[in-house]
């Protein structure tokens, strides 16, 4: 229903008005309606309906009187209107009250109303409410992980595994997916292990392999040599869906390679048969000055026939070198065949992988204000612990065998090699710089 003042007047003059209305010629008054012709032309109350008016207009009277006011056209501004299938007008009139320049008028109506069956209203709800829950539920991705845990195994030193899960969308709605850090941190993994792919949208019915990859080396190792658990829970996050935790787990087994100097020196056998965290050592008791895995490399370097002037810049085979350090840690003899190269490089990475450098790098600005000062160089060297100030003194030495021994070598390059990791900033790590006679196959 909508009525009141809507304000709508007669478009003629005042003394047509007034002939019309003395004649009770209203059939042709209300053509002139400015409610009724617009309502025709569909700019206004567009779907409501009004009663035939069969009266006066009742706009604008002098109050209490039965006078039109001559300075305004005579209109019918107060109406009713309706919309509705089951609504039916039984009367529309107006009422002769005179306290005001409106006459009001009334309109009495019978309508049909529904009776509520109550019984027959619940079932309705609850249907109603079983068939927005099931589409609610049909919207809520659902994914299901093939396995949940993916065991590595015996994890190496910089020796790379793979392993796959299924994430499987097994609803009705596509699903997004996502990984997310633990708790604060910042990071979706540990920094050794990753995935692939990180994000993606799988459709209903379909699935998609999750490559996980462990790959422990340089100072990610640095944190098994307290515990040799590789583990780690990756959090799966299906967009309007649920979490879902995917554990990570592996043994990492012992190397040289990203261990201390301090460590190395006091272990009789391989460094395989002693077991993290290493509580057997006894660290103020040094067995040896200085690394046996040192001293095996640079023996076989020094002991090879090198005939160019490449050595320390040309790149090892990657497969040696992991042959290599798989002998070093089962002290174990070397492979046949072994590239000079292969070694070099080796040595280089073991000397990278230190969790101190050889020279503690702590002294690196005092080095950079002295570096000039022999005197003051050389007392840095002195202040080293007995076993960096051996393995030092063993380096320089053996650069220099080398260096005299093959006359093509250029020092300055080798001591370049060299510098780079025997003092770390602790902001840069070795980079390998690759010759164009690359054989990383």
């Amino acid at each position: 229903f909508w009525f009141g003042d809507l304000n709508y007047r007669t478009s003629l003059p005042f003394d047509e008005v007034a002939y019309h209305i003395q004649n009770k010629n209203w059939e042709e008054l209300i053509k002139y309606d400015q409610l009724t012709t617009e309502r025709q032309k569909g700019n206004c109350f567009v779907g409501f309906q009004e009663e035939l008016v069969r009266f006066a207009p009742t706009y604008k009277y002098i109050i209490d009187t039965e006078t039109y006011d001559d300075k305004r056209t005579p209109s019918w501004c107060d109406r009713v209107l309706w919309a509705g299938q089951f609504v039916k007008c039984e009367k529309y009139d107006r009422i002769e009250l005179k306290g005001s320049d409106h006459r009001p008028v009334s309109c009495v109506f019978t309508a049909e109303i529904t009776r509520t069956i109550n019984d027959r209203l619940h079932e309705v709800y609850q249907d109603v409410v079983r068939t927005l829950d099931k589409e609610e539920n049909d919207s809520i991705p659902d994914i299901k992980v093939l396995s949940n845990s993916v065991n590595f195994g015996d994890v190496f030193y910089d020796q790379p595994v793979t392993l796959t899960t299924v994430i499987e969308n097994v609803g009705v709605t596509p699903a997004e997916y996502d990984f997310v850090p633990q708790g604060n941190a910042t990071e979706i993994c540990k920094p050794w292990l990753s995935m692939s792919p990180p994000f993606g949208i799988i459709l209903p019915g379909k699935s998609v392999t999750l490559t996980l990859k462990v790959h422990i080396k340089g100072e990610m190792s640095w944190g098994f040599y307290t515990t040799d658990t590789v583990d780690d829970v990756l959090i799966l996050r299906i967009q309007k869906g649920g979490d879902f935790f995917i554990h990570v787990s592996g043994k990492y087994r012992p190397s040289c390679f990203g261990n201390s100097l301090q460590k190395l020196v006091c272990m009789e056998t391989s460094v395989r048969s002693y077991s993290i965290p290493y509580n057997d050592l006894i660290l103020t008791n040094p067995l040896m000055s200085i690394p046996k895995e040192l001293w095996r490399m640079c023996d076989f370097i020094s002991s090879s026939d090198i005939d160019d002037d490449s050595l320390f810049e040309q790149s090892g085979v990657e497969s040696e070198i992991a042959r290599i350090r798989e002998s070093l840690d089962n002290n174990s003899p070397f492979p046949k065949n072994i590239s000079v190269h292969s070694m070099a490089e080796c040595l280089i990475r073991f000397l990278d992988s230190l969790q101190e450098s050889v020279v503690y790098q702590s002294f690196y600005s005092d080095i950079l204000l002295h570096y000039s000062d022999s005197q003051a160089s050389k007392q840095i060297v002195l202040d080293l612990d007995s076993v960096h100030f051996n393995v030092f003194l063993y380096l320089i030495c053996f650069i220099r065998s080398i260096c005299e021994r093959v006359k093509k070598l250029s020092v300055s390059s080798i001591i370049g090699v060299f510098a780079e990791v025997l003092l770390r900033d602790g902001s840069q790590r070795y980079s390998r710089k690759t010759s164009v006679n690359n054989n990383n196959n």
